[in-house]
């Protein structure tokens, strides 16, 4: 007969391991981390609150009905929204033009726009906040107070926006503002806003300091060309605290060689160039970077133009004029890799492509340079991202890498005598099944 005597319940975990298992599930899927918390969730009273808090440290409202939902369930519940205090993430994303059906109606308007004032003072624990592909130029406009609300999320240190268009020029620096008190990181990716009349002047002047943000971190992306709203921005944010609070710089532009303000970019990290200890800039002409004025940099990464030429005599020339007191101790370089050739006869295949390669005009002039430098006397590694349009397989893409690594290795034996040198493939990888023509990735 079985008894308790004899048969005793194991012992329990203490509660606090419990909420640290809980807090370490991470599955493959945002969706399937969320379907085991739930699962935890219903196991016992004891294990709710560790999964309640993991369940709603990020939030994903990326739909209409995802929203909506959310704020009716747990903002306005009495119940559940003082959980808010556990979240620290939240990713939201407008319905976009390319979505299939295109949206209609109230949900074509989005609903980032509403948040700022929905969510406003109930999330005390706020660190980062992204948003994706809202439109804040058309429909409702946002209250010309708005960034007052904005200045509620005291806690926010990371702000994300994405395929965005606002208003004005006025409705970023006020934004930020708004936040400077704990704003640490801002990334602007195909952020535009109409510039008026007047703002693109170099001749616009700033007082000598103004109220603002004190960035650590920076990250511009333009990818469409139509990036000219940055050089007003920028120069009003090198008037901020930013202007010596910045460590780490990522300035990622195809456009600026025909932009009419690249001087104006260029001025802008010249400002901010003597506490950068990262820098990450693809901006074109290289040899107009400040590189004699980078003399805190411990991090830096050039990208080539897809149709540049000659960039490695420039990268030459270019890295003996870092300062001494620089100690450079991770060298990268972005690239583009060499078109591929595409036969006209086979529309929609694969391409055919000739083996991958990479500009290697100059290439090995690069070790004598980086032993005229003294910054480079505490190297540590060399990274080479190779870009491209082109797709291929995990195989494929794993011997283009491992083919452009032997063709480098070749050209710098010093560097990889030392095996400091790295090649990783960015653009494109497919499933082998997925292509009718996949043996020609190798």
């Amino acid at each position: 007969m079985l008894t308790a005597a004899n048969h005793p319940m194991p012992p329990s975990l203490p509660p606090e391991i419990i909420d640290e298992i809980i807090a370490s599930i991470s599955d493959e899927t945002l969706r399937e981390s969320n379907r085991t918390l739930l699962n935890c969730a219903l196991v016992c009273r004891d294990w709710l609150p560790a999964s309640r808090s993991q369940l709603l440290n990020f939030l994903d409202l990326t739909t209409n009905t995802a929203y909506d939902s959310f704020v009716e369930n747990v903002l306005h519940s009495d119940r559940l929204e003082p959980c808010l205090a556990s979240t620290e993430s939240v990713w939201l994303t407008d319905p976009s033009e390319y979505d299939e059906p295109p949206p209609q109606g109230d949900a074509a308007r989005g609903w980032t726009y509403r948040f700022v004032h929905d969510f406003a003072g109930h999330l005390p624990n706020l660190e980062s906040l992204t948003i994706e592909e809202a439109d804040w130029t058309t429909g409702r406009p946002l209250h010309p107070r708005a960034h007052l609300v904005v200045s509620r999320f005291s806690s926010l240190k990371q702000l994300s926006l994405s395929d965005c268009k606002l208003p004005s020029a006025q409705t970023m620096r006020r934004m930020v503002s708004a936040l400077s008190g704990s704003l640490e990181k801002l990334e602007l990716t195909n952020v535009t806003w109409p510039v008026a009349r007047g703002e693109l002047e170099a001749s616009t002047t700033y007082a000598t300091h103004v109220p603002g943000p004190a960035l650590n971190t920076l990250y511009l992306s333009c990818r469409r060309g139509d990036n000219d709203c940055l050089a007003p921005f920028l120069r009003w944010l090198s008037h901020t605290p930013t202007r010596s609070s910045l460590r780490d710089l990522s300035f990622r532009s195809m456009r600026t060689d025909v932009s009419p303000h690249a001087n104006d970019y260029m001025a802008f990290v010249k400002t901010v160039a003597p506490r950068l200890t990262e820098l990450n800039i693809s901006l074109t002409p290289l040899g107009h970077i400040p590189f004699h004025l980078l003399s805190s940099l411990e991090d830096l990464t050039l990208g080539f133009g897809l149709r540049s030429q000659g960039h490695w005599h420039t990268v030459v020339r270019s890295l003996p004029t870092l300062p001494s007191e620089a100690r450079i101790r991770h060298l990268g370089f972005t690239i583009w890799l060499k078109a591929a050739m595409q036969p006209p006869d086979l529309p929609g295949q694969d391409q055919l492509r000739s083996p991958a390669s990479i500009d290697i005009d100059g290439l090995e002039l690069l070790e004598e340079a980086l032993q005229k430098a003294r910054a480079f006397r505490d190297l540590e590694s060399v990274e080479i991202t190779v870009l491209g349009d082109t797709s291929y397989t995990e195989s494929g893409a794993a011997e283009a890498e491992a083919r452009i690594l032997g063709v480098v290795q070749q050209m710098l034996p010093s560097l990889a005598s030392k095996g400091i040198i790295s090649v990783g493939w960015s653009g494109l990888v497919h499933d082998s099944k997925s292509s009718p023509n996949a043996d020609t990735d190798k």
